[in-house]
């Protein structure tokens, strides 16, 4: 039996997730036994659905050929939502297996982030066949802070960046495949993915044509992909595949973010391990005692961490001030903060890892988080998406 490019031998259970859809190819006389909650969806593929995946296989092998052993050619998989990027990531991946060489994936999907967390562009190597390169965990990540890349473009690029250079740093030239999220239609969408294959110089864009896709879109990219000398390849999308509802979406982005593992509890005082990003502390001159103590006088609330930054002053209070109202401060309420995702970097920048606010410590005067790292951290970066024990969600105004 082959899915998604991997041959299962007889008698092997293969798990498929129920997000998932695939052609499944048996040989002659060949029997498979589906065991799933319910009905299972099972039926005979229809002749469009083959011929779409025997082009897939065909571009899989042309690019495994022009591709050879210790080249680092790069490839990057576009299109809109749910035409199959992540599945054809994975099928490449599994075919340059199948030549000796071990390619390096790239995840660049911030809401239905597949390798690595929601709000992160992450890297792994891809060392054994896989159905769906989910499996894999990350080697490598860099936190955007926004499970879109509208408005955070430019990070989604640097992050990119960043994941290819310490993958190479680390195991030498080899393939690199990015899977890209589905933010495909419009001017913006379109500039931004131009802005990435620019950045990554690839040797070839695959673009995924949804049926419904104006003419126009793969114009402009085969046009750009001429001007950097990239082989822009055309597939057509599955005509029927498993189109997420937001209720799936919802699920998948908190997925990975349930786990008994993130119990672990760790102190950030921005004294120490200053906050980078939408929310920064950590960089200016921190209020003394009998400061915070007039401003807390003065707002109506406990003034729980104060510092100055150039001409503000920033605030962290127990509650909402009963008289907001003063010049150059920004107060923040503490509880308006929890939930709030942050990235965990060490002092080489590498994103070690993420941690969810779960409140203030006075006494030590540092954020409480969960967290599953373990190690020393030099800085913190800040966002605007937050977890809330089942949903990771965008928040704009964090406070």
């Amino acid at each position: 039996m082959e899915i998604n490019g991997v041959a299962h031998e007889p008698g092997l259970e293969v798990v498929i997730h129920r997000d998932r859809s695939y052609v499944v190819k048996l040989e002659p006389k060949g029997t498979v036994e589906v065991e799933a909650p319910g009905e299972p969806s099972l039926r005979d593929a229809v002749e469009e659905e083959i011929r779409v995946l025997e082009a897939w296989k065909a571009l899989a092998e042309y690019i495994g050929k022009s591709i050879e052993k210790g080249e680092e050619g790069r490839v990057i998989i576009v299109g809109g939502v749910d035409v199959g990027k992540t599945t054809l990531t994975t099928l490449l991946a599994n075919s340059m297996l199948e030549r000796g060489v071990k390619p390096f994936i790239v995840d660049t999907d911030l809401g239905q982030a597949n390798i690595g967390l929601p709000g992160f562009v992450t890297g792994s190597l891809h060392c054994r066949p896989t159905v769906w390169h989910r499996q894999l965990k990350p080697e490598f990540a860099f936190f955007v802070g926004s499970i879109t890349p509208s408005g955070f473009e430019e990070r989604v690029v640097a992050g990119a960046l960043f994941v290819v250079e310490r993958a190479l740093e680390r195991h030498g030239v080899r393939p690199i495949l990015v899977d890209t999220d589905g933010w495909f239609r419009g001017a913006e969408a379109l500039a931004y993915k131009l802005k990435l294959i620019s950045a990554l110089k690839p040797m070839h864009v695959v673009h995924i044509k949804d049926e419904d896709e104006p003419s126009e879109v793969e114009e402009r990219v085969r046009a750009f992909c001429k001007g950097i000398r990239a082989e822009h390849h055309v597939l057509q999308a599955p005509p029927a595949r498993k189109k997420r509802s937001r209720v799936d979406r919802i699920f998948l982005r908190g997925e990975k973010l349930v786990s008994p593992e993130r119990r672990r509890r760790a102190f950030i005082c921005p004294l120490e391990t200053p906050i980078l990003g939408t929310l920064t502390l950590g960089v200016g001159s921190p209020l003394s005692d009998s400061e915070r103590d007039s401003l807390s006088r003065e707002l109506g609330v406990r003034v729980l961490y104060g510092e100055r930054q150039d001409r503000r002053i920033i605030l962290l209070v127990k509650d909402h001030a009963k008289h907001p109202s003063m010049k150059n401060a920004i107060a923040i309420p503490i509880h308006r903060l929890k939930g709030m995702i942050l990235g965990l970097a060490d002092e080489s920048g590498n994103h070690v890892g993420w941690g969810i606010v779960v409140g203030f410590d006075e006494t030590r005067r540092a954020f409480v988080i969960e967290t599953e790292h373990s190690g020393d951290i030099s800085h913190a970066i800040s966002g605007m998406i937050k977890f809330d024990g089942t949903t990771v969600y965008m928040e704009r105004t964090l406070w």
